[in-house]
């Protein structure tokens, strides 16, 4: 059993023989982080990020073909780890690290990196997005997308699910922008790919789904069709209704896509906020019994709020 207070002093050996034993403690270390940043010991958990990086970038500096992956990605769990407490400088200087290590590694061996420099643009793309520094965010999001599209040419089973991921986030990007017709062009291409996988793995792609569709009723709200925004909020609701319990660990973010309502909404809660939209627009086309009914059944299955 995982014991929270179990020291990770490096034993005699670790200090005697570094290449051997340092690199599987930075693991440890960051799996340790990673524990305690999800039960909410943010102190525990920066202290053992805060270790492993340095672990990390110790190895780095005397094995850089070696260790540098294993930099960036401490670098990519500190960043998220601060982004996470809102403390968005030190999470940009983090990624912003961590993209420069893994361009040069992709620039040496793209096969290998490529995918998580295109993982770390969507996470700093979305930083971005956090502090309304929309134009930098358009630049990360875009170079993301161009490079899951590459990818996904050469094998579209492994890589469609990231150019979904990457469509959304720059939909989600112009409707903060308030660009609705450019946001509309990459969430409907984003919920295309989503629905070819629904069909195939839908465990992994229905809360992506119920939220894209959510995010469309939406936008057509915002460009005045009632009708499709009724279509795709009813699209929502009835797959939200069909999520099972088991995802309420899970953040959309984890799976495909996200809401622009709240990035971090689980699947479980798409449900309710779907219902409360298509409340909202029942009661300004004057469907009000339907829209009492729908904000009733919202309230039943909403959880208090994180």
């Amino acid at each position: 059993m995982w014991n929270a207070s179990t020291s990770t002093t490096p034993s005699p050996a670790a200090s005697t023989n570094p290449d051997a034993y340092f690199p599987a403690l930075a693991t440890t270390l960051n799996n340790l982080g990673s524990l305690h940043q999800d039960v909410g010991q943010h102190d525990r958990a920066e202290t053992y990020y805060a270790e492993a990086l340095t672990i990390n970038r110790n190895l780095a500096d005397t094995n850089k073909d070696a260790y540098l992956p294993d930099l960036a990605s401490s670098l990519n769990n500190l960043g998220t780890f601060h982004r996470e407490l809102r403390q968005y400088e030190q999470a940009r200087i983090c990624h912003t690290e961590a993209i420069s290590i893994r361009r040069a590694l992709s620039d040496t061996n793209p096969d290998a990196y490529l995918p998580d420099l295109a993982g770390t643009l969507s996470m700093i793309g979305s930083l971005y997005v956090q502090i309304t520094q929309l134009a930098q965010a358009e630049s990360c999001y875009t170079e993301a997308l161009a490079i899951s599209r590459d990818l996904a040419k050469a094998n579209p089973e492994m890589y469609l699910s990231d150019v979904a991921r990457d469509l959304s986030n720059v939909g989600v990007m112009y409707t903060e922008r308030r660009l609705w017709r450019l946001a509309e062009v990459f969430l409907t291409e984003s919920m295309s790919i989503l629905r070819r996988f629904a069909s195939t793995t839908p465990d992994a792609a229905l809360p992506g789904l119920a939220a894209i569709t959510c995010m469309l009723g939406g936008l057509y709200i915002h460009l005045g069709d009632f009708n499709k925004a009724e279509a795709y909020y009813t699209e929502s609701v009835a797959i939200g209704r069909k999520l099972p319990s088991s995802f309420s660990s899970m953040t959309t973010r984890d799976l495909i896509t996200h809401t622009n309502a709240d990035p971090d909404m689980r699947p479980t809660e798409v449900l309710p906020y779907a219902l409360r939209q298509l409340a909202d627009l029942y009661r300004l086309t004057g469907r009000k019994i339907e829209a009492q009914q729908l904000r009733s059944e919202a309230a039943r299955i909403s959880k208090p709020i994180r």
